[in-house]
């Protein structure tokens, strides 16, 4: 991290730190001044330079013979969690390519922190990395969320912003937690016991259990279907291959188990739009990996579901007359498919056609005992809910400890402005302890940083998976609470409500500029000190003749409802069942009528995992009011 480009807290004290032989002394050059230190018996050593206001300057630091150069000071913000702070740019370009694509500030950089699992102790330092200044070419790569915020904050505060990108897909809360976090929980002392003195795959009596069982095997081992490369050109012919219409779900053409399977489209094109040099093409989402031809040329390939498919692809790969997409999907299933509610279409310039009809499909199932000794499947994990990243995942995901000690402990050789924290999907329907752990994970991560009043910023989740009708789903909506009630656990918190984005169909949604926006407001807040109004939250209910009225914080210049009518209430009579309840506007409270409700006991508001269209409470600054749960 202490290397070119680097962006220091300004106004802080600047830790500058480093190795060396051990008791070797080393000497620090900054600003015309001179600073030692002595490396330890295992050769660490510190300097502390003096608090640095951002005025424009950049610096080089000399330690010992190496220089590092283009050294600014500004704001440092750490930026954690998964997949949805992961969530690259790049394919959310139809929204914000416009303006991304035109947009350059070297005084905005990141550093992204390498994916690392450590379980024998607090890593110092990081494998590699280096600091990328915001360009049209480096932001692709870079996450929506910290881009956007890094974005506000600059133009708001006109000071460097240094995004810290430390953040890996699928994980669970406790990976990133310490031991003393979770030392109330005897069975995470027992998982980090397993990752320090590993046992031999399939030993111990446990380990179908532990990975999802095992079934034994029967026969002689059987063939993988052989990929056919034909399938991709132009003059294959498919005449016998059967026609499908997307989107559908793989039953629909047949598949009943694990099958490779190919999908080809026929495009015919005159000259002119064969030339076209801005093309895209649009796939939707995917369950499966896929790997995708025009031509017999690959113009894209996605590891993971869920990715949306668009393929950029320029001139010379079309042709006037006949063209072909190809399609190719590595183990598909019966229950996957191509999602409903997506585009599914190729552009060429400005026209856009349609890519809905007119395909062709053929499959060939793999056998459940290819290619194995007396035909027997492998054992695979099962560890999660969904797969969110192009890699193997493995039990690591939720182990304890990993991730906090082997990512996060090298970030905090640093001083920073700030935490913005996006997780909890994978600890959805599993972790009823999620706010606890959350508040006393932050406690632990702003102790690391030596800052007790930390600005932490939680993101909650958004709406996702089936739409349903009452409030039953406890997944979402539970961690939703979770990470509402730890704001009010620690002493400097906000909360970036986003419940009213998402879709039911793709667990990333990739608006995320407004929830980046929402991030800054709490920033503005918790960190610059400023007087903003965020999203209204529940304070207290009252039972009053067949009436509950709710109260509500960050009121700001009243509630209003976007729509015919507020939704997403709900109330439980005694023996716990819920009835979806109208509600009005009455001054800066609420009034549900429970009149038909027999004892009334709990409110909740917006309690289901997607939620998102009956999002239609705000204040007028336009932030939507939390979801919540309160007991009468």
């Amino acid at each position: 991290m202490i290397s070119d480009g680097l962006i220091l807290q300004r106004d802080q004290p600047a830790r500058i730190w480093g190795f060396a032989d051990p008791q070797e002394r080393v000497t620090v050059t900054f600003d015309g001044a001179t600073y030692t230190a002595r490396a330890d018996r295992k050769g660490n050593w510190l300097v502390i330079l003096p608090a640095t206001s951002w005025d424009g300057r950049t610096y080089t630091i000399k330690v010992n013979d190496i220089e590092v150069k283009d050294v600014i000071f500004g704001d440092v913000w750490v930026f954690s969690g998964q997949s949805n702070m992961q969530t690259p740019l790049e394919r959310a370009l139809d929204l914000y390519g416009d303006d991304v694509l035109h947009y350059t500030n070297p005084l905005i950089r990141e550093f992204l922190v390498g994916e690392k699992y450590a379980y024998d102790g607090p890593q110092k330092d990081f494998a590699s990395g280096s600091w990328k200044a915001v360009n049209p070419e480096t932001c692709l790569k870079m996450s929506m969320i910290p881009y956007f915020f890094a974005r506000q904050i600059y133009d708001t505060y006109q000071v460097p912003v240094a995004i810290i990108q430390c953040a890996v897909g699928g994980t669970a809360i406790e990976s990133w937690m310490s031991p003393d976090d979770l030392k109330d929980y005897p069975q995470y002392a027992e998982a980090l016991e397993a990752q320090r003195n590993p046992q031999p795959r399939g030993a111990g009596a446990n380990f179908g259990a532990m990975f999802g069982g095992g079934r034994p095997g029967g026969g002689a081992a059987v063939e993988r279907p052989v990929e056919n490369p034909d399938y991709y050109t132009v003059d294959f012919d498919d005449s016998e291959w059967a026609p499908a219409y997307l989107p559908h779900y793989f039953r629909e053409v047949g598949i009943t188990g694990s099958a490779l399977v190919y999908y080809r489209h026929d495009l015919w094109l005159t000259a002119e739009q064969a030339a076209s040099k801005n093309n895209l093409l649009k796939l939707g989402t995917i369950t499966q990996a896929d790997e995708t031809f025009i031509n017999g040329i690959r113009v894209g390939t996605t590891g993971y579901e869920y990715p949306p498919r668009n393929y950029a692809f320029g001139e010379g790969i079309l042709k006037e007359g006949k063209n072909v997409i190809c399609i190719k999907l590595n183990g598909a299933n019966a229950n996957g498919g191509f999602y409903e509610d997506e585009q599914y279409q190729i552009r060429l310039g400005d026209e856009n056609i349609s890519l809905n009809d007119g395909w062709k499909v053929f499959f060939q199932e793999i056998p459940s005992n290819f290619n194995r000794p007396g035909g027997a499947p492998a054992q695979r994990p099962v560890v999660m809910q969904y797969v969110e990243k192009e890699i193997q995942h493995t039990s690591m995901v939720r182990n304890p400890f990993g991730l906090y000690w082997g990512m996060l402990s090298p970030v905090t050789n640093v001083n920073v402005s700030g935490i913005v924290w996006y997780q909890g999907e994978t600890n959805s329907g599993n972790t009823p302890e999620y706010g606890t752990f959350l508040a006393r994970m932050m406690k632990t991560w702003s102790k690391d940083f030596r800052n007790k009043n930390m600005p932490v910023i939680i993101c909650q989740l958004a709406s996702h998976q089936a739409k349903t009708f009452l409030p039953v789903q406890d997944g979402w909506a539970n961690v939703r609470e979770g990470q509402r009630l730890a704001t009010h656990m620690l002493p400097n918190a906000a909360l970036a409500v986003a419940c009213d984005i998402g879709t039911w169909n793709n667990i990333h949604p990739i608006n995320k500029k407004i929830v980046a926006e929402r991030v800054a407001k709490g920033a503005m807040r918790t960190a610059y000190g400023e007087t903003v109004v965020l999203s209204p939250e529940c304070t207290k209910a009252e039972l009053k003749d067949g009436k509950v009225y709710l109260s509500f914080s960050e009121i700001g210049n009243g509630l209003v409802v976007k729509g015919d009518e507020i939704k997403g209430f709900a109330v439980s009579d005694e023996n716990g069942a819920y009835q979806r309840v109208n509600a009005s506007i009455l001054g800066n409270r609420v009034v549900l009528y429970v009149g038909g409700i027999k004892n009334p006991k709990k409110v909740r508001f917006l309690w289901k995992n997607y939620v998102r269209e009956d999002v239609t409470l705000y204040n007028a600054e336009g932030m939507p009011v939390s979801p919540f749960e309160i007991t009468l």
